[in-house]
């Protein structure tokens, strides 16, 4: 509906899903009513609004239908009368926006109490059975959508006719989160606890991206650039109880690395007899030495401590693309990184040599001996099993960030007068390499497939690229 300076569009959708299939529980529906308004005005001012209401047949009487609202607005500066005649701001843009979303996709009849095959009963003189059946895993009560909140604030700008950057702020809460029960009730029920609608995750961060660009000249090039740090937090998981706040997950990132905190190695008996006892095995010079956390004399599961960051999440993704062109000849890279995230070195044959009858590498060669025992960062080498020493702790929890040249092409582009005789626009010979190196803390093993896993290849390409 356009007026005077101002425009508004306005949507109404209908979605309906629904599913039958043989077997018990195969049978869904789900719909969706979706109402949408746009409006600007002086093509300076923005604000969008959605409001959703979604039923779902997963979840229970009386909780199948829920409202998510979103509203966005927007502010383009650079069109007021104030900045409207500046010179280097060629676009500005601040935004904020907050919305909700709900989450269905769940196993099917939770609300229900579930029964399964338990136990059996024998009878008749042939001592004939038959199976018999149990309670399974309790109902859960007041099941209901997940939820997704999340608040946005950015700024998006283009500077001097060559500059642009984009900037965003976020703050992302996931509540009503299905988590089991079995930490927050004892076993003494006697069955499996419920599902429930109480776990609690936050998360906030930041995004940023930037690009230059010069393409005036003989001499054409451009550097940009992207930046993301997002760091979550458990509030709540229904964990169970912990004797010490160390040991708990609740507080920390998803996927913190734990394990335990070593001391050095043992220098020889005497060492091991002044030092808390170590119960995962039988200790010798060498093994390492680790902390009890707790102080009560002995080293177990209770002295184990967040080390690190996550292991799957990093906090920061980044990446750096640059190029330039001369006179035809041209080069284009693109790097990319992470960063803040913490692996375990557990790789058989590499991390873990000898046992089984498994092969040892070079990276074991800093391994203590009598005669290392000054400079050695690894622990004794042995062909029995040692719980001890390949355990988590923080010689296997090492840094997994990395920066790896994912692409480079350098490339020279053939005369127009050239190939114009053949009929042919344009026409560049390349050369083009695909994960040329990565500079990492992880030698030999591709930071990005720790374990027996087929690592990143690189490939190298020359061509020909024609266009008629």
């Amino acid at each position: 509906v356009p007026w005077e300076n101002s425009v508004l569009n306005t949507s109404l959708m209908y979605q309906q899903e629904k599913r039958v299939r043989d077997g018990q529980y195969n049978t869904f529906l789900r719909q969706n009513i979706l109402a949408s308004a746009s409006y600007s005005y002086k093509s300076r001012y923005f604000v969008d609004a959605v409001l959703s209401y979604s039923g779902s047949s997963v979840l229970p009487d009386g909780e199948r239908f829920g409202v998510f609202p979103a509203i966005s607005a927007g502010w383009v500066l650079n069109r007021e009368d104030f900045l409207k005649d500046n010179k280097s701001i060629d676009y500005l843009k601040v935004r904020a926006s907050w919305g909700m979303s709900g989450n269905n996709i769940m196993n099917p009849n939770l609300y229900d109490q579930a029964f399964g095959s338990g136990g059996g009963y024998y009878f008749n003189n042939n001592n004939s059975s038959i199976g018999g059946i149990s309670e399974w895993r309790l109902a859960s009560n007041n099941l209901t959508y997940e939820n997704s909140i999340k608040s946005n604030l950015g700024v998006d700008v283009e500077l001097f006719g060559n500059l642009s950057i984009t900037v965003d702020a976020f703050y992302h809460i996931r509540e009503n989160i299905l988590v089991e029960t079995a930490g927050t009730i004892p076993s003494l029920i006697g069955v499996n606890t419920a599902i429930a609608n109480e776990g609690e995750v936050k998360n906030r961060g930041v995004e940023t991206s930037f690009l230059w660009k010069n393409n005036d000249g003989e001499f054409k090039y451009f550097v940009g650039g992207n930046f993301t740090f997002a760091k979550n937090k458990i509030v709540n998981k229904n964990e169970e109880f912990r004797p010490y706040d160390y040991l708990k997950e609740t507080g920390n990132s998803i996927g913190q690395q734990f394990g335990l905190q070593t001391l050095g190695f043992f220098e020889n008996q005497a060492d091991i007899d002044a030092s808390p006892q170590q119960l995962f095995s039988n200790v010798r010079p060498g093994d390492i030495k680790y902390k009890d956390q707790n102080a009560d004399g002995v080293i177990d599961d209770l002295d184990i401590v967040p080390i690190g960051y996550a292991g799957a999440y990093p906090e920061i993704y980044y990446g750096i693309n640059l190029g330039g062109e001369y006179k035809r000849f041209g080069i284009d890279l693109q790097f990319q990184g992470v960063a803040n995230q913490t692996v375990y070195l557990n790789t058989k044959s590499v991390h873990i040599p000898l046992r089984g009858n498994t092969n040892i590498t070079d990276f074991s060669a800093n391994s203590w001996t009598p005669e290392t025992a000054a400079t050695a960062t690894l622990p004794r080498l042995s062909l029995l099993e040692n719980e001890n020493n390949y355990r988590k702790n923080d010689i296997w929890l090492i840094s997994g960030d990395y920066l790896k040249l994912r692409r480079f092409e350098v490339y020279y582009k053939l005369p127009l007068q050239l190939i114009s005789k053949l009929n042919i626009s344009k026409a560049k010979l390349y050369a083009r390499g695909m994960n040329v190196f990565s500079i990492d803390n992880t030698g030999d093993i591709d930071p990005e497939s720790i374990g027996v896993s087929y690592p990143s290849l690189a490939s190298y390409h020359v061509g020909i690229k024609l266009e008629f």
